[in-house]
């Protein structure tokens, strides 16, 4: 059964022609202000739970990072940068913008984002309505705003709310424009394609998916040759205008070609390495806190400098070897990562950032019986069955899925990097839910046994079949254990550190560890704390330094001196090591 209600046909040309061509009626708007309100509400609720808990009154990780990066370039100007972006660059752009207008303030960042993810929230209703009706548009509106994942991250100081509003509107665009290949309309959703680059670059393998797409119809059609290319050359140029100067001010300030970023290689490396299960594991090899591209530990390997693009090749071809080594293995990373992605676990990257520890030490709202991600990964797997036979209609989403599913793979899963493909699974499972509906009023049941093979089959594999990775509480109270650390609250520091460890054994928390008993003046446990560090990671420098440090503190020189080789062995740039070995040497003469 095919449902369509309104579509950007029916409308007037006038209005067809425009940049926006959606229109809506009095009682849609007032509905959709309705629903909308309540997606407000539940979203400034929630962030007014969590604005003073420790997570956001001190900024960790990639928060952090992006915060820092915000903070240089509002307050002293430095828009252009002086190196190679390492990160995607629009979000701490953005975060700089509203500290220039409104001032430093995370709680007017989260306001923003607020609004941000509640206007989202109109986008997907009219994607769903433009593709399928005006009630599966309802549908799919109710769904983003009762989405407890959109609701976690428009108060994270992240990316991901951003990144979502402009799939929304590209995925809007696109399929407007492709419906009578309107040129206008395909030029925005290439542009707003270029955008979401801007966000994670990976995203760019969609739009080789739609380059793909224009030339099989070249090659197909005859009759639409001229039209497919000129769509294609529209796309090409749309997606163009926003990478391009990023492209240009990188090899303008570091004399590097780097499209966009150069995470891409240890990202590569971090999700498939020998020892890779499918999500973010800190790797052991470096020091990944103070190395983030890892490119010190490449340098150090081959013994040349490397330019960034250079330490990305390097981690990209240390990625693939690791690969080529054990094709079987490689096969079933790649099984595992795929249900992974689409299953119930949200696989965070740091519990910092993780909305199930959220639920249960912060917000009241999230433990509300909302929507999960699980729950629209389901309902979209339905949709795909059942309108497969409306492929065609449907091939910009299809593309954006598999795309989108497919660059995530490449590298690893969490759940923040399946953020971006929820506007598609959204609008499916909105389909589904409504097809659903039809068939248990019509009685059809035959319809739906296909479907129920597929998914029966996907929850058999994933809760019986795949080693499902297990996150626990450990990096909350090693953030914690900073916090106290910084606010030189040694005793707390060494308190949160070992509740920590009792959660995971971890080589970085007995160098904090060490770092607190060191401050308190109790070396001998900051000695042993340094030694259980280097019997898990014999290759971590800091934790050789550190431990040098404290032996040096005993009074125990040669053991410090040793210590200090070990350094220099490891990385001769470690140019604190030679004034500490200077310092031994003037003390014994």
């Amino acid at each position: 059964m095919k449902v369509r209600e309104k579509n950007l046909k029916e409308l007037p040309a006038e209005i067809k022609s425009s940049i926006w061509p959606f229109h809506l009626s009095k009682s849609e708007l007032k509905w959709l202000l309705i629903i909308i309100s309540i997606g407000f509400v539940l979203r400034l609720g929630y962030v007014i739970e969590v604005n003073n808990t420790p997570f956001f009154t001190n900024l960790m990780s990639d928060s952090q990072i992006y915060t820092n990066w915000a903070h240089d370039i509002a307050n002293h100007n430095n828009w252009v940068g002086k190196d190679v972006f390492f990160m995607a660059p629009a979000y701490p752009y953005f975060m700089a913008a509203v500290i220039k207008i409104f001032g430093d303030s995370v709680l007017i960042i989260q306001l923003l984002q607020v609004i941000i993810s509640s206007f989202n929230i109109f986008i997907i209703y009219l994607t769903a309505r433009l593709l399928f009706s005006q009630s599966i548009g309802y549908i799919a509106s109710v769904i983003a705003s009762f989405f407890s994942v959109y609701i976690f991250y428009s108060g994270a100081i992240l990316s991901e709310t951003l990144q979502v509003l402009f799939i929304s509107l590209m995925l809007l665009y696109l399929i407007a424009g492709f419906k009578d290949n309107e040129i206008k309309l395909l030029l925005i959703g290439g542009i707003l394609l270029g955008i979401t680059a801007l966000f994670r670059a990976n995203i760019l393998l969609f739009f080789v998916l739609l380059i793909l797409r224009q030339l099989i119809i070249f090659i197909k059609q005859k009759n639409f040759r001229k039209t497919a290319f000129k769509i294609a050359l529209v796309l090409t140029i749309g997606t163009a205008i926003p990478i391009l100067p990023v492209t240009i001010r990188n090899l303008v300030v570091a004399d590097d070609f780097v499209l966009l970023t150069s995470n891409g290689g240890i990202n590569f490396y971090i999700g498939n390495n020998k020892d890779a299960v499918g999500v973010f594991v800190t790797p052991s090899e470096f020091d990944f806190n103070n190395d983030l591209a890892g490119q010190k530990y490449a340098e150090n390997k081959l013994g040349v400098k490397l330019s960034a693009s250079g330490a990305s090749n390097y981690w990209y071809e240390q990625g693939i070897k690791a690969l080529a080594a054990e094709p079987l293995r490689s096969i079933g990373l790649y099984f595992k990562k795929f249900f992974l992605f689409f299953g119930a676990d949200e696989n965070p990257q740091s519990t910092i950032m993780d909305i199930d520890y959220f639920a249960k030490n912060y917000s009241k709202i999230l433990q509300m019986p909302l929507i999960s991600f699980f729950l629209i990964s389901i309902f979209s797997i339905a949709g795909m069955f059942f309108y497969w036979s409306e492929r065609k209609s449907l091939s910009v989403i299809y593309l954006f899925i598999f795309g989108y599913v497919l660059a995530t793979l490449i590298f690893f899963v969490n759940g923040r990097f399946r953020m971006g493909i929820t506007p598609a699974l959204i609008v499916l499972s909105s389909a589904a839910f409504y097809k659903l509906f039809n068939i248990v009023r019509d009685k059809n049941y035959s319809a739906i046994r296909k479907p129920l093979i597929v998914l029966g089959s996907f929850f058999v594999i994933y809760y019986f079949v795949i080693d499902r990775p297990k996150f626990t509480e450990y990096d909350a109270y090693l953030h914690l254990g900073d916090v106290a650390y910084n606010n030189k609250d040694f005793k707390g520091a060494v308190e949160y550190y070992n509740r920590s460890l009792f959660y995971k054994d971890n080589y970085l928390t007995y160098v904090n560890l060490g770092n607190a008993y060191g401050n308190l003046k109790d070396f001998r446990s900051a000695v042993a704390a340094y030694n259980r560090a280097i019997s898990r990671n014999p290759n971590y420098v800091l934790a050789h330094y550190n431990l040098g440090t404290a032996y040096t503190q005993m009074g125990d020189m040669e053991k410090a001196m040793d210590e200090y080789k070990k350094v220099l062995e490891m990385d001769s740039s470690f140019a604190n090591v030679y004034r500490n070995i200077g310092i031994i040497f003037y003390i014994n003469e």
